[in-house]
């Protein structure tokens, strides 16, 4: 404490997650969950199967890659999980999209495809809100 009323880290350098209880007059700070090894993309693609989910890897924190095939029109979104419970990324999720990708707009935050029937690779960057498609 240098008197300034600021607090110290005395720990390791990283990324935590702080919580500050203004009632209780607390902070905790924790290190935050790891990140998933992949997520999935469930729609169209594979006719809404949870079995079928299409699996993208992760490729660096928070950020997923794979290879779809995929037709003009396909509605999908992203899961943690294959299950419908599971944590959902959908259109508004996303800062910065592709342009073969629209919103679909039918309440359920779903992404359509508006390219052309092909084969991609799709990038999904959950911390910085992108999708990226490549046509192989």
């Amino acid at each position: 404490n240098d008197g300034d009323g600021n607090f110290l880290v005395a720990g390791e350098s990283g990324t935590f997650v702080v919580t500050v209880d203004l009632y209780e007059y607390t902070v905790t700070v924790e290190a935050p969950p790891a990140p998933p090894e992949a997520i999935y993309i469930i729609g169209d693609l594979n006719s809404w199967s949870l079995t079928t989910a299409i699996e993208l890897s992760s490729i660096g924190y928070y950020k997923f890659e794979g290879t779809i095939t995929i037709a003009s029109n396909q509605i999908f979104r992203f899961f943690l999980t294959p299950a419908w419970e599971a944590q959902q990324y959908g259109w508004s999720d996303f800062t910065t999209i592709d342009s073969n990708l629209e919103m679909v707009g039918d309440g359920d935050d779903n992404i359509r495809f508006v390219g052309a029937d092909g084969n991609y690779k799709i990038t999904a960057d959950l911390q910085n809100k992108t999708i990226q498609l490549t046509a192989l």
